[in-house]
């Protein structure tokens, strides 16, 4: 898990913000003003339960599902896959093997309600990446302004901005993961202040949902929609 990763070299600077094993979510970490985005780099992991099989797969669809992100995340309009990659083999044959084997990569929109602010607009690249041993990251990043001609029709929104983001899973038993989400999120003309302590909130849903969908499956071992 995590705990072995640690005591390898880290070049990142990590500030400790909470930590208590009793919790879901046992971690908080963070990295303020991240790369100059003058936006933290939250940290957070978990310890959570479920079945083995499609364990990067299945929380790709908590958040870029609409049907599963809404269960969590209260501010989500609507969110959608635009683009994919046509050949999944030619990702791959991209990145040389370099970051396990691609399994999902392509373009998504997502738009918020409005609620303290007004609605804001995301285009971001995505992607999941599978590697030997049952380990996985789903990670994504906004794309840059020169790219807005993919936006899809309609009037433009403030933007908001997923410098990074990336839940990463790493095996620890036969129905046991840890699991750590990353993000980096500038939220479009609002204070950096007064977001972070919202960011934290709704990841924590999103792990409290996560484990309630994991065990439904871990029972089941079976989605509505699959095989």
């Amino acid at each position: 898990g995590f705990k072995d990763l640690d005591s390898t070299p880290d070049s990142l600077s990590w500030k400790t913000v909470e930590k208590n094993d009793k919790r879901l979510v046992h971690e908080i970490d963070r990295i303020d003003n991240f790369e100059g985005t003058h936006t933290p780099l939250i940290r957070m992991r978990s310890r959570l339960k479920g079945p083995e099989r499609n364990r990067g797969d299945r929380f790709s669809r908590l958040l870029t599902d609409e049907e599963f992100r809404v269960q969590w995340d209260p501010n989500c309009a609507e969110i959608y896959e635009m683009y994919l990659a046509d050949d999944i083999a030619d990702v791959d044959m991209v990145m040389e093997g370099k970051f396990g084997k691609c399994q999902k990569f392509g373009l998504g929109y997502c738009r918020t309600k409005k609620n303290v602010v007004s609605p804001r607009e995301q285009l971001t690249l995505c992607g999941l990446q599978e590697f030997p041993g049952g380990a996985s990251i789903v990670w994504g990043i906004e794309l840059e302004d020169d790219q807005n001609y993919l936006f899809p029709p309609g009037e433009r929104l403030i933007r908001s901005r997923s410098h990074i983001f990336s839940n990463a899973i790493i095996p620890t038993g036969d129905n046991t993961f840890d699991c750590e989400y990353a993000l980096c999120l500038e939220i479009g003309r609002f204070p950096e202040w007064l977001a972070r302590p919202v960011v934290v909130t709704i990841c924590r849903d999103l792990f409290k949902y996560a484990q309630n969908y994991y065990n439904t499956y871990m029972c089941n071992d079976v989605m509505h929609d699959e095989d």
